[in-house]
């Protein structure tokens, strides 16, 4: 037999036999049909006989010559259940084609997917919680708003924007921050939609806005910022709550360069009504981004 694994042939089995007794007729039925004569070895008397003292069609066998009251067996031999049994080591990488196994091949439970893995109990499984992941990662453009709407409570716990080293393309400009709760097709722009809260910690000046609304969340405070060359705003906006029906919440630190001097801006405040948030848009309170920086959406994973 061909196919064989391995240095050792190693096989276990069983055959087909039929016993008859023959009451010195010349014909006799098999249990099945052995499809050549070849297949089977056929004894009288505990003779095995030659294939040319023999036929057989279908399950038909024909022997001539038998003596009545003598032991007829046949043995199919075509029956031969082969199990091969490897030894340790025999089958490495060279001996699999490439995809030989894929995930139909493996029994695991749960769904295969591309934010799942294969646990050690064969089961898929989302990632574990309270990593970052990178949502969305925008290289900044000549625009006047950046839009992030990659928000999604069943994933992630908590939110954080990245900015870096971003720029107005004209000159002295706050940065400012609003939601959304319909995926970005507008955004809260009324004057009660939030409350917020800084203070710039080179002056020690505080903003007054936790007793008064705002139309926006200001990221840069009072300090507008510069478009001059090398005049760069950075921050980091963590979010809390924005897809779960719950007053979302922001707390920041930007830094950057105003005309004259560098700032520095620590921050809190909410959207003043509680509601699925599922995009934010940054921009500054007039004219477009200048095509430099980068920002980033970051989303810590549930446990």
């Amino acid at each position: 037999m061909a196919g064989y694994i391995g240095n050792t042939q190693k096989i276990s089995g069983r055959y087909t036999v039929d016993e008859f007794t023959s009451s010195g007729g010349t014909t006799y039925t098999l249990s099945s049909a052995p499809g050549d004569k070849n297949n089977m070895q056929v004894s009288a008397g505990g003779l095995v006989q030659y294939p040319s003292a023999y036929s057989v069609s279908g399950t038909t066998l024909t022997l001539t010559g038998v003596p009545s009251g003598q032991k007829i067996v046949v043995r199919h031999m075509g029956d031969t259940i082969p199990f091969p049994l490897l030894d340790d080591n025999v089958v490495t990488n060279a001996k699999l084609a490439d995809d030989a196994v894929g995930l139909a091949e493996l029994s695991a439970t749960g769904t295969a997917s591309s934010s799942n893995f294969l646990r050690g109990d064969n089961s898929w499984q989302a990632a574990g919680g309270g990593a970052w992941a990178v949502i969305e990662n925008t290289t900044v453009t000549s625009t006047p708003s950046i839009a992030f709407t990659g928000f999604d409570a069943s994933i992630y716990d908590s939110y954080q924007l990245r900015i870096c080293n971003i720029q107005p393309a004209t000159n002295l400009q706050d940065l400012n921050l609003r939601t959304s709760t319909n995926g970005g097709s507008s955004y809260d722009s009324g004057g009660s939609d939030y409350h917020h809260n800084w203070m710039q910690m080179r002056t020690k000046t505080q903003d007054n806005d936790h007793d008064a609304a705002d139309s926006q969340i200001k990221l840069t405070g009072n300090q507008s910022c510069a478009s001059a060359a090398n005049r760069l705003v950075s921050a980091v906006v963590d979010i809390s709550f924005p897809a779960e029906a719950a007053y979302t919440t922001f707390s920041w630190k930007t830094v950057w360069s105003g005309n004259t001097e560098w700032c520095v801006v620590n921050g809190f405040g909410e959207r003043m009504s509680a509601a699925d948030v599922d995009a934010i848009q940054l921009y500054f309170s007039s004219g477009n981004f200048a095509a430099k920086g980068k920002i980033q959406l970051l989303g810590i994973k549930k446990s």
